[in-house]
């Protein structure tokens, strides 16, 4: 589950033009109002496109509450979906909602023909306005609402459903463990940018601690990014490396627990109602797992640039570097036995 080309050079591009212009969303609709105005004068029959051409699974993922609330309010609705689909390998954006029932069809954002629709919104930079320091911290699922001019959204928890092969073949994959009465931990272990990922070393911590304290618990560990290395040097850890983003799913599904970044399989976690412990540092906590009642946060307390967003960071990311094993591990035990 590899990007094609460098995401966060991508999207650094990106937040550099919006934070010039004040980029608003771009929307395009008979009536000149909002999408939700043009299909609520259209009777509720109307096509729309939605694209969000830029950032990751969890960005798929948000923008799925809206959807899906247009598309109950206004059965007769056609949402074709626009997302990147050169930047990326195996088609991972439309794998994520190939199942979702409210969505008509997925297509490549970079080939959309907006006169074919009776509205389009492109929600591609109308999160970066928001994302900086000394704002209220707003959660992009919020954010992606507002720009289709739905006000009030009632489930704001992403869709994303395991279909019963994956299930299956997840369960059979784990099933020694659970015969032996593991507690199932999944473990993501970076982000793709940097600034996000808990340091390696703290990782392998918390997993030898774990190994010594709590032999119960097994790690299914994602590690796309090989920072931890050999996987067979660890007694209590399964590798999970070789997934697509649906495996990836369905195994964090059969987990106890999730542990990782502010990344795309925490909210793939977060859709699923899989209890998670998520690391923070640059990004709010509130700005990301506000609608995740199954999430809690955890981060280095003290620090006065908590929260930073996308800044250059002038102390080598201690927020993620110093948070140790020992204290990720103390929370992690409160959560398994609650």
């Amino acid at each position: 589950m590899r990007r094609a080309t460098s995401k966060k050079v991508l999207l650094q591009k990106v937040r550099t033009k919006a934070m010039k212009r004040e980029i608003t969303p771009a929307v395009r609709t008979v009536g000149g109002g909002s999408v939700y105005a043009e299909i609520k004068r259209r009777g509720g029959k109307a096509h729309i496109c939605i694209i969000r051409s830029v950032g990751g699974i969890g960005d798929v993922l948000m923008t799925t509450p809206v959807m899906h609330q247009l598309k109950r309010e206004f059965p007769l609705l056609k949402i074709t979906y626009a997302v990147d689909q050169h930047r990326v390998n195996n088609n991972v954006y439309g794998e994520l909602v190939k199942n979702a029932w409210f969505i008509n069809e997925v297509i490549d954002a970079r080939y959309v023909k907006r006169n074919e629709y009776d509205a389009v919104v492109d929600l591609s930079a109308v999160c970066i306005r928001y994302e900086r320091r000394g704002l209220p911290a707003i959660n992009r699922i919020d954010l992606f609402a507002r720009a289709c001019g739905v006000v009030n959204l009632r489930n704001k928890v992403p869709f994303y459903k395991v279909e019963l092969l994956e299930q299956a073949i997840a369960q059979q994959r784990l099933s020694h463990h659970k015969k032996n009465g593991k507690c199932l931990v999944a473990l993501h272990t970076a982000s793709f940018e940097g600034k996000r990922t808990w340091a390696a070393k703290n990782q392998i911590d918390l997993i030898q601690l774990c190994a010594l304290r709590r032999p119960d618990i097994e790690f299914i560990v994602f590690d796309f990014n090989r920072i931890l290395g050999d996987m067979n040097r660890f007694s209590n850890c399964t590798g999970a490396s070789d997934t697509t983003v649906r495996e990836m799913a369905a195994l964090i599904a059969e987990c106890d627990v999730f542990v990782g970044p502010d990344s795309g399989p925490m909210h793939l976690a977060g859709a699923m109602g899989v209890k998670s412990l998520v690391v923070f540092g640059s990004i709010p906590p509130e700005a990301r797992i506000n609608h995740y009642p199954t999430h809690s946060a955890i981060q280095l307390n003290g620090l006065s640039c908590l929260g930073c967003w996308y800044e250059a960071c002038p102390i080598a990311e201690k927020c993620m570097k110093m948070l140790s094993g020992q204290t990720v591990y103390a929370k992690l035990l409160s959560m398994i036995v609650t």
